[in-house]
């Protein structure tokens, strides 16, 4: 593999505790989700600097709820691969955001409803991702010989 580069990040308010990153595939953007058990997640967003020794200061751009309780306790994410979705996953469950079919700014996914996905039976939910084409997701829980899920979607990607 090639050499690893960093980037330096830090949020503009206080440390938090936080398990999401994902990265949008076609701007670059970073997107960190907050683990929270009294509100909902925070969503930060910074573009990385590779290389530089500056920090980047992280923007507030969201607040973000599931339905579950505590509605904060995120611990995984990822972008689909033309960026018109996104999944999260919590201790017991998957949600999936998607932007209107005629909506193309990724910022506006934020204001959507999540959906519940079914996951099965899994331990400890810790991990959850699209497969390369976005018509699939797999989420995984925590423990040696913890099993990968898959689940199918239903609908194919939004730019396809």
């Amino acid at each position: 593999t090639e050499p690893a580069e960093i980037a330096k990040f830090e949020y503009p308010d206080q440390l938090q505790n936080s398990e999401t990153l994902m990265v949008h595939p076609v701007t670059g953007d970073v997107y960190v989700l907050t683990k929270r058990v009294n509100g909902p997640s925070a969503v930060y967003r910074f573009r990385p600097m590779f290389g530089s020794s500056d920090v980047t200061k992280m923007e507030k751009i969201a607040d973000l709820s599931v339905p579950a309780v505590p509605n904060g306790v995120l611990t995984g994410g990822d972008i689909s691969p033309d960026g018109s979705r996104l999944v999260i996953c919590d201790y017991g469950q998957g949600y999936e955001l998607a932007l209107p079919k005629t909506d193309t700014n990724f910022e506006d996914i934020w204001e959507q409803t999540p959906e519940i996905i079914d996951l099965g039976k899994r331990k400890q939910g810790e991990s959850i991702c699209y497969n390369s084409d976005g018509n699939a997701i797999f989420a995984g829980s925590e423990g040696r010989n913890s099993p990968i899920i898959e689940v199918k979607r239903e609908r194919p990607l939004m730019h396809e």
